[in-house]
């Protein structure tokens, strides 16, 4: 006789891989036939958006998706951008990007209202709106996702700004989980032996074990080798579309 599944990854398995990603995908369609048929006004300055959009938006939807059924089925890390987060999918994580989340809530017009209510718990002004707006967001529950997940691991990267670090410091001591801060040193050209060591050590001897002893799982060579190679057709993939700016008219 089968065990039955847990009730959170029947939530998942219907939310998720039944419902949603199917809804998703009509609704990729019918955006792909709405931009084909779209002419942008005579007087405006802007072309009409490629329809490479309508699949950025199911990706995207269907990464929230994902995550919102995750707690008791796939662990979530929050990351920053930039952070070394290969190691956390090859672990299986299921990662969720503040700072996108940020932009995301100024797109859809909550910006402002999230950063007031982070100042209201008595936030700075002066911090960056990302801060604000993802920490308003944590304080009054509100997103245009529906719903964000819990982290279960926090990883910081100082590659990008250092605020980050106390951003991420705030967000340990509310959800009382693990952080992990990875610290790059600046590189005024070339990358050298011994700031490669320093960055390496981080991650074998910090990251990897944290990662895994909250995963409760080994992380493989295999694994891994999928992940760093998936990143580094991506990060070529978007050196192709970066060199295609320089194309006049830009794509």
């Amino acid at each position: 006789m089968k065990t039955p599944l847990p009730m959170p990854k029947i939530r998942s398995a219907i939310a998720y891989d039944l419902l949603g990603r199917n809804l998703l995908r009509v609704q990729r369609m019918r955006d792909e036939r709405a931009m084909a048929n779209y002419t942008p006004p005579a007087d405006s300055p802007m072309n009409a958006p490629p329809r490479s959009l309508a699949n950025v938006k199911e990706l995207m939807s269907a990464n929230y998706l994902k995550a919102r059924y995750s707690p008791g089925v796939h662990k979530v890390a929050w990351v920053t951008s930039g952070a070394p987060v290969e190691v956390l999918q090859a672990l299986g994580y299921v990662l969720i990007y503040p700072e996108n989340h940020a932009a995301l809530c100024g797109a859809r017009k909550m910006g402002a209202e999230l950063c007031q209510a982070a100042e209201d718990e008595g936030y700075s002004k002066d911090l960056c709106s990302y801060v604000r707006t993802d920490l308003g967001s944590i304080a009054t529950g509100k997103t245009p996702v529906g719903k964000l997940p819990p982290p279960d691991l926090l990883l910081c990267c100082t590659n990008i700004c250092q605020t980050v670090k106390y951003w991420y410091e705030v967000l340990a001591d509310h959800f009382d989980v693990p952080l992990i801060v990875i610290d790059t040193p600046f590189l005024y050209d070339r990358a050298h032996d011994h700031q490669v060591e320093y960055v390496r050590r981080q991650l074998e001897e910090e990251l990897v074990p944290a990662a895994e002893q909250v995963a409760g799982r080994v992380l493989t060579d295999k694994a891994l080798a999928r992940t760093t190679d998936e990143a580094q057709t991506a990060s070529r993939l978007w050196c192709e579309i970066l060199d295609r700016s320089q194309h006049r008219p830009a794509p």
